[in-house]
C-alpha cells in the first residue's frame, strides 16, 4: 500500500523486503537503471518483496514496476521545492524520503557505486542498521574518468578514495562485469573485501525484436550510443568519424551513411554537430541525433540499424551492446570493454573475433585504429547476409550462457542467505526433535501424530505440480505445463487402495 505521495505506508508482511536505491525506475539514462530494473525484477521473480525509489513520480513507470512485482517509493515534495537531484537521496533523504523508515520487512539495501551509495549507506544507518548493503559497482575511474575532458587526475583519486570507503562500509560489492570486477581486486587494500562479479542479461524484450536482415542496397544506418559533450574521445567519436569516412570513399555512387546517436540531448545538437563533423571528411555522411529514450525507443533504433558500434577508447561494460547482441543486430564492439572480455571468456574465438575490433586505448595508433574500424564496418556492409547470420548464432548462444545464469542465481542467494541460513537451523532442530521421540520410552506419545494422519490428512489437497511434458495420466491427456493437484482425501479415504482402514 502507498499513501497519496506515493510512500509505502507502514507494513507488518513477514515476506522479505530488498530496497533498491536509484533516482529513476525507467531506463532513459542508460546502463546503470536498466540494471537497477533487471536487479529488481530478478528478485520480485523469487518472491521477494522489492521496492525501488524514484525522483520523479511517472504513472508509466508505476505502472511498469507493479507488472513486475515492483513497488516504487517516490519522495514527498512541496509545491516550493527546487528541482529533484541526486541529493535528495544521498544527503537530505529524510525529507523526502522519510517513510522508509516504516518499511518493517526489509533485509538488504542495495546501491549503485558513486550514484546512491552515499545515500543506501546513510539510509541503513538511520532506518535499517541492523541489515546488509551491497553496492553495485559500474565504473572504471582511472580507465575512463581520466579521458573526460573536464576532470583532472586529482579528481580520480578522490572518487577512488571515497568508493574505497564506501565499499568498506558494506557487506558485498557486485561488480558488472569482468573488467570491474578484477578492478576492485586490483586494490591491494580492498582485499578482505567480498566482491562477486554480476553478468547482466538483456530485457526479454530485446529477444522478441525482428531485425531486418535483407542485404543492404541503400542506405546504411550505423548506430551508436552514448553522451558527446565532455567525453567525446573516451566514447571513440572521432575515429567513429573517421572510419565512416573512410568507408563512405570506398563506396563511390552509394547512397547515404546515416549515423544514428542516441544520449544527445535535444539543447546539445548544434555543439555536438558541429564537434563531430570536424573529423567527418565525406559529404556522404548524415547525423541523426536523438535524446537518451526508452527501452520501446532503443528497441525501434535496433530495428532501424544496419550495425551498432562501440568504439570507446575504454567501456567498463557495454550494456546497450549487449541489448543489441540479444535482439540479434550485427555489432562492433572495442577490445577495451567489459563486454568485449565477457564475450572472449565464455564464448569460442569463431564465435566472437568478428564482433571485437583490436585497438589502442590512445592516439598512439590512431591512422592505424581508424583503418582497423573502416576495415571491420566494410566488411559488414559488403556481406550483410554473412553478417546477420553471424549475429544470430551469437544471439542464441548469448541467451543460453551458463555464466549469466548462475551469477543471476549467486545474487539471489546472497539476498536469501539470511533466510537459508535460517532454514538450515530449523531443519536441524526438527532432527533433533524426532531422533529425541525415537528415543522415547513410551512409543505411544510418538507415534499417535503419525497414527491419525491417514485418516484425517493435514492438508487435503497436494501441493500443485505441472507437467514437463504431454503425458497420460489414467487415460486422460495432459499437455504439457498444465497442473496436477493431488487429492489427498480421496487417496486416504479409498478403501482400493488403503485396506488397513477396516482395522480401525
Amino acid at each position: 500500500m502507498t499513501d497519496a505521495a506515493g510512500l509505502p505506508h507502514s507494513t507488518n508482511d513477514t515476506q522479505r523486503g530488498i530496497l533498491l536505491i536509484n533516482d529513476e525506475w525507467g531506463t532513459g539514462n542508460g546502463g546503470i537503471s536498466t540494471i537497477n530494473r533487471q536487479l529488481a525484477k530478478i528478485i520480485a521473480h523469487c518472491n521477494m518483496r522489492v521496492y525501488c525509489t524514484s525522483l520523479h513520480k511517472n504513472e508509466k513507470d508505476k505502472t511498469d514496476a507493479q507488472r513486475l512485482g515492483v513497488e516504487l517509493v517516490f519522495p514527498e515534495v512541496e509545491p516550493s521545492d527546487e528541482q529533484a537531484s541526486l541529493k535528495w537521496i544521498n544527503r537530505q533523504y529524510r525529507t523526502y524520503f522519510s517513510n522508509l523508515a516504516n518499511l518493517s520487512n526489509i533485509e538488504v539495501i542495495i546501491g549503485h557505486m558513486q550514484i546512491t551509495s552515499e545515500g543506501a549507506l546513510k539510509i541503513r544507518a538511520d532506518y535499517f542498521p541492523d541489515k546488509k548493503v551491497y553496492l553495485f559497482n559500474h565504473t572504471i575511474f582511472r580507465d575512463t574518468e581520466i579521458q573526460k575532458t573536464d576532470c583532472l587526475m586529482r579528481e580520480v583519486d578522490d572518487r577512488e578514495k571515497k568508493m574505497k570507503e564506501e565499499v568498506q562500509k558494506c557487506e558485498k560489492v557486485f561488480s558488472v562485469g569482468p573488467r570491474m570486477h578484477r578492478y576492485l581486486k586490483d586494490f591491494h587494500d580492498l582485499t578482505n573485501v567480498e566482491n562477486h562479479q554480476f553478468l547482466p542479461a538483456a530485457d526479454c524484450q530485446f529477444a522478441e525484436l525482428k531485425i531486418n536482415q535483407s542485404s543492404i542496397t541503400s542506405d546504411v544506418t550505423l548506430l551508436t550510443f552514448g553522451r558527446v559533450s565532455g567525453v567525446a574521445s573516451l566514447k571513440g567519436y572521432d575515429i567513429v568519424a573517421k572510419a565512416m569516412s573512410e568507408v563512405a570513399g570506398r563506396r563511390p555512387g552509394a547512397r547515404r551513411i546515416i549515423w544514428r546517436i542516441r544520449g544527445i540531448p535535444e539543447s546539445e545538437h548544434a555543439k555536438c554537430e558541429a564537434d563531430i563533423f570536424k573529423d567527418i571528411t565525406s559529404s556522404n555522411i548524415q547525423l541523426d541525433m536523438r535524446p537518451y529514450g526508452t527501452i520501446d525507443d532503443i528497441c525501434d533504433d535496433i530495428q532501424q540499424s544496419h550495425l551498432m558500434i562501440m568504439a570507446s577508447r575504454s567501456e567498463p561494460f557495454g550494456m546497450v551492446v549487449l541489448e543489441a547482441i540479444t535482439a540479434g543486430l550485427p555489432v562492433l564492439i572495442t577490445v577495451n570493454s567489459g563486454l568485449a572480455e565477457f564475450l572472449t571468456n565464455h564464448f569460442e574465438e569463431d564465435m566472437v573475433s568478428h564482433v571485437i575490433v583490436k585497438v589502442g586505448v590512445n592516439n598512439v595508433d590512431f591512422e592505424r585504429d581508424v583503418t582497423c574500424w573502416g576495415n571491420k564496418i566494410s566488411e559488414v556492409i559488403e556481406d550483410y547476409d554473412r553478417a546477420f547470420k553471424r549475429a544470430q548464432k551469437l544471439k542464441t548462444k548469448l541467451l543460453d550462457c551458463d555464466a549469466v545464469k548462475k551469477s543471476h542465481q549467486l545474487f539471489i542467494d546472497m539476498c536469501q542467505e539470511k533466510y537459508k541460513s535460517s532454514a538450515k537451523q530449523v531443519i536441524l532442530r526438527m532432527e533433533k526433535n524426532l531422533q529425541n521421540r525415537l528415543t522415547m520410552k513410551n512409543s505411544n506419545t510418538c507415534c499417535w501424530i503419525p497414527e491419525i494422519q491417514p485418516i484425517r490428512p493435514v492438508a487435503h489437497i497436494g501441493t500443485p505440480h505441472s507437467t514437463r511434458r504431454d503425458t497420460v495420466i489414467y487415460g486422460y491427456n495432459v499437455p504439457e505445463g498444465k497442473p496436477i493437484i493431488t487429492n489427498l482425501w480421496s487417496v486416504h479415504h479409498d478403501e482400493k487402495y488403503l485396506k488397513l482402514f477396516h482395522h480401525r
